[in-house]
């Protein structure tokens, strides 16, 4: 897995500057605006919705007490939230969603 990179200067983004925030960033190299692709953005619409199905699907085979649940379901996100920036592509314009 790699990092985004900027489309213009080819600027690898640090792991860190992508971590907090969302939609544009601005490269520390050139300058320029980034915006996440529209088919990145797709993407990442299916992960809520995929999780909270995920989760429904183990409570319901396997049961779990709720102090499992809790920590289970925190862990999840955390994971998420440290994982996302790999997943994330960049272009110079902003493109329509659909």
């Amino acid at each position: 897995m790699k990092l985004p990179h900027c489309s213009r200067c080819n600027y690898f983004f640090k792991w860190r500057e992508l971590l907090i925030g969302f939609g544009q960033r601005k490269c520390p190299e050139c300058g320029a605006y980034q915006y996440i692709t529209a088919q990145k953005r797709r993407q990442g619409m299916w992960i809520g919705p995929a999780a909270a199905l995920g989760t429904v699907v183990i409570v319901q085979l396997v049961d779990p007490p709720f102090s499992v649940l809790w920590p289970f379901a925190v862990l999840v996100v955390i994971l998420a939230i440290l994982v996302n920036p790999f997943f994330l592509e960049f272009t110079e314009k902003e493109e329509p969603l659909f």
